[in-house]
């Protein structure tokens, strides 16, 4: 069906994204187009995968276009969880749906890591300090703006803060399975009482507590972190997944960590690009302490 003759709007959505989209009216229905970059991967050999082997809700996609650009045309999921307008106990019940959902994929997916590592060698992650390439350059770039509240001695708390963690927990376990690499709230969605995961650029081999630890980076409040962390490993069990009691522990805590320096750069570059406010990063950066030194305790 030649979908292109029937759009009658189209514009672009402002976001960072390793891909550009778009939001698309055809025939009065709503469609999301994803043009791919070289940064975004060959998403869709990945969706192909999910489709036949991983037990994750995807968009239904309507078309694919081959010859560059390259890219897609996907159902419209409406509203992401992180900005889905609800109260927080109804907020609260589909984060812990998420959570088993991803405990799903993390389950289903651990048998086909090497058939996913086949399709691209480059899928297995890396670990890199997100301390020294990221957030340190960004950190400094941050206390050249001169804010009030933002100075030398708020680079050396985090620095600290890293450090400590680099000393107890050094290194990853060996645990690996499929990750779909993003999980933030931005990249799940609710419809018709399913969850939904889009933007699979950046899906993975590593450990299943680097996506876990990547999806409560959206959460603020500590002891639903260490409620969802508890559901997390109980649905990985009933899924038939175990994981050991230590490797667990062990890389919830390189990877919250590791994660949270990542998002820490992030917002940082959110806000000197103008995409959120000094109030709303300092708050950010406030919150990520704060949980960083509860969990070192």
């Amino acid at each position: 069906m030649n979908f292109d003759q029937r759009i009658h709007s189209i514009h672009e959505i402002d976001v960072l994204s390793a891909s550009k989209l778009f939001r698309l009216k055809i025939n009065d229905e709503p469609y999301i187009y994803k043009e791919f970059t070289e940064k975004s991967g060959n998403e869709l050999e990945v969706y192909e995968l999910i489709r036949q082997n991983i037990r994750a809700n995807i968009p239904r996609v309507i078309k694919i276009y081959t010859e560059s650009p390259k890219g897609m045309i996907m159902e419209d999921l409406g509203v992401p969880l992180k900005r889905v307008g609800l109260n927080s106990s109804e907020k609260q019940s589909l984060l812990y749906q998420a959570v088993q959902s991803l405990s799903k994929i993390h389950s289903s997916g651990k048998m086909h890591s090497e058939r996913f590592l086949s399709m691209d060698s480059r899928r297995e992650y890396v670990d890199i300090s997100n301390w020294s390439v990221w957030t340190l350059p960004m950190l400094q770039n941050l206390l050249k703006k001169n804010l009030s509240w933002f100075d030398e001695e708020s680079i050396s708390t985090l620095r600290k803060i890293h450090s400590e963690f680099q000393r107890r927990f050094p290194e990853p376990s060996d645990e690996k399975t499929f990750n779909h690499g993003d999980p933030h709230l931005d990249n799940i969605f609710y419809k018709d009482d399913e969850i939904y995961f889009i933007d699979w650029e950046w899906a993975c081999v590593s450990s299943p507590l680097r996506d876990f630890t990547l999806f409560i980076q959206d959460v603020q409040e500590i002891h639903l972190i260490k409620e969802l962390k508890n559901f997390y490993g109980k649905s990985l069990r009933e899924q038939g997944y175990e994981v050991e009691r230590h490797k667990f522990d062990n890389d919830f805590n390189y990877y919250l960590c590791d994660n949270t320096m990542k998002m820490i750069s992030w917002n940082i570059e959110k806000f000197l690009k103008g995409f959120i406010t000094q109030d709303a990063l300092k708050e950010f950066l406030m919150s990520k302490e704060r949980i960083l030194n509860h969990f070192l305790k």
